[in-house]
């Protein structure tokens, strides 16, 4: 083709593509002029829809017509969440015909999507007439399965934890059916995560309902998987009882009868009970103290304290025991038996020293000052070898060294208040052996913990929950082929811990009012001596809190 040639047979794409860019320009302007916008030139996305599909045809007018016409049960003219409610079948969800979700799935994902702006989407005023139906259609799909659906059991779980007290009308009639599938798959135990959800169901029952419509039907059947030794189940049998005892002012004559077998070393054997083991246990000295005292169980408390305190793996829950032991106890109950704890625990702390056992160890120091005083603590450190100034090598190479690694808002708390008690009430610190060296220190320490963040210890938390023997749900689901006894939380069941400084708001305030006492004190030339002399940087964070050394 000459050039000429190829010149001419251009012109006519040339001149297409201009009236296609024509055809563009009017379409456009057409379009803008049916779409209207707001005052800053933003439109609506219903009304830009409005104008790209153009007018509803007839058929299809006529199709949402007859639609509408089935919907409206009541024939009032307007679709309500009642007509909705009526012809809501999951079966027809795109994932659910995909194959991607099952039905069950698809419900429980519903209760719990949230919308943008992170409140749910299903709001609480529409919980009070939804749960009964929903509960209802679970458990005749529950009864009509033939094999343990997990997608069934985990959406129950989720409407009693979404419905709350409204689910609690409804706790007589679902309980009875709840511990007839617990009854039978006790005998033989075969998925990890249709059980796990059997009990967070329970759990949430025995949340929003009062402990005595539980426990009638529920002890019977957990003392039963105690005593034919069903180690996968018992990990969440002790997680419940521990919840229901809670809501009792002290322990029943029932559960006291409980605590000898629970304290047998052959159950903390296996790593998954100890969790549930040591928090059941807790609950016990937390209400019935007397009673563990007079039923001569203390000692057997001490001796699983005593192997779980020895573990690296499990030296926590041998704290949680002790702490509250020195919590829930009168110091004369105890007599010298704090003495032979301190001994225990210094052992292992020289023995196989970990910054998990020390931030542990410091927490429990703290709480024996909050609950005995300062000089308590140190009166019992020092009768464990008298003369040897083991307090002072305690004090300084531990406490004060490794308290900023201390973590979580309420024990760096109490740190802080045990460490300020210990400033200005311990008369111990204001002897010469110890002031001049310890008493400075111990004001910087409370200054870091008021103003610096947790200090990062060179262990590391990445695997913790792994090396406590804790699962999550998904962990289970990997379990299917070898099903043993492990720990997994149940969420219905967890509950904050109690605050032993619970009268002290903010322990910044605490400093300000207690610090300035060992100012006005027989002490405060010293005192004041040493405050003067601490470094700038120091001294412009104490100045606030402690005015009158300044």
């Amino acid at each position: 083709m000459t050039a000429e040639c190829a010149r001419w047979s251009a012109r006519p794409w040339r001149r297409r593509c201009q009236s296609l860019e024509c055809c563009r320009q009017r379409t456009g302007r057409r379009f803008a002029a049916g779409v209207p916008a707001d005052a800053r030139g933003r439109v609506r996305y219903e009304d830009l829809m409005r104008v790209l599909r153009g007018e509803m045809s007839e058929v299809r007018r006529q199709c949402i017509r007859a639609a509408f016409q089935k919907i409206d049960y009541n024939r009032n003219g307007a679709l309500d969440k009642k007509d909705l409610q009526l012809f809501f079948n999951a079966a027809y969800h795109p994932k659910v015909q995909a194959g991607e979700l099952t039905e069950a799935a698809a419900l429980e994902r519903l209760l719990v999507v949230k919308e943008a702006d992170g409140q749910p989407r299903l709001p609480r005023a529409a919980w009070g007439e939804l749960v009964g139906p929903l509960l209802q259609n679970l458990f005749q799909a529950l009864k009509a399965s033939k094999t343990e659906n997990e997608y069934l059991m985990k959406a129950v779980m989720r409407v009693i934890a979404s419905g709350q007290e409204l689910a609690a009308p409804f706790v007589p009639h679902i309980l009875p059916m709840l511990a007839s599938i617990l009854t039978q798959v006790a005998g033989n135990p075969r998925h990890p995560v249709f059980n796990h959800y059997l009990f967070e169901s329970l759990s949430g029952l025995a949340r929003v309902s009062p402990v005595a419509s539980i426990e009638p039907t529920v002890f019977p059947i957990f003392t039963t998987i105690l005593t034919s030794d069903t180690q996968e189940f018992m990990p969440y049998v002790f997680q419940i009882f521990a919840q229901l005892l809670e809501q009792h002012p002290q322990a029943p004559p029932q559960y006291l009868q409980l605590l000898p077998p629970l304290l047998a070393p052959a159950l903390y054997e296996h790593k998954g009970n100890i969790p549930g083991l040591v928090r059941l246990v807790r609950v016990f000295l937390e209400k019935s103290p007397q009673q563990v005292v007079a039923g001569g169980h203390l000692q057997a408390v001490l001796g699983v304290f005593q192997f779980l305190v020895q573990s690296k793996l499990h030296d926590h829950e041998g704290f949680n025991l002790l702490n509250a032991i020195v919590q829930y106890f009168p110091r004369e109950q105890l007599g010298e038996t704090l003495g032979m704890l301190m001994n225990v625990l210094l052992s292992r702390l020289m023995a196989n020293r970990t910054t998990k056992f020390v931030k542990c160890l410091l927490v429990f120091f703290s709480l024996f000052v909050v609950r005995f005083g300062a000089d308590a603590l140190v009166e019992t450190v020092e009768k464990l070898q008298p003369g040897a100034s083991l307090w002072k090598q305690v004090y300084a190479n531990v406490w004060l060294r490794d308290v900023q690694k201390v973590s979580g808002k309420q024990p760096r708390k109490m740190c802080v208040v045990a460490l300020t008690r210990l400033a200005v009430e311990s008369q111990h610190m204001f002897s010469d052996a110890m002031f001049n060296d310890l008493w400075p220190q111990t004001v910087v320490a409370i200054v870091k913990m008021l103003e610096l963040g947790e200090e990062q210890d060179a262990e590391g938390l990445e695997g913790f929950a792994q090396r406590q023997n804790v699962l999550s749900v998904e962990q289970l689901r990997e379990q299917e082929q070898g099903y043993t006894n492990a720990y997994c939380p149940l969420q219905a069941a967890q509950r904050s811990e109690t605050d032993p400084c619970a009268e002290i708001a903010d322990e910044r305030a605490f400093v300000a009012q207690t610090l300035p006492r060992a100012i006005s004190g027989p002490h405060g030339p010293r005192c004041r001596a040493a405050l003067q002399a601490m470094p700038p940087d120091v001294k412009s964070r104490l100045q606030p809190l402690v005015p009158s050394a300044f």
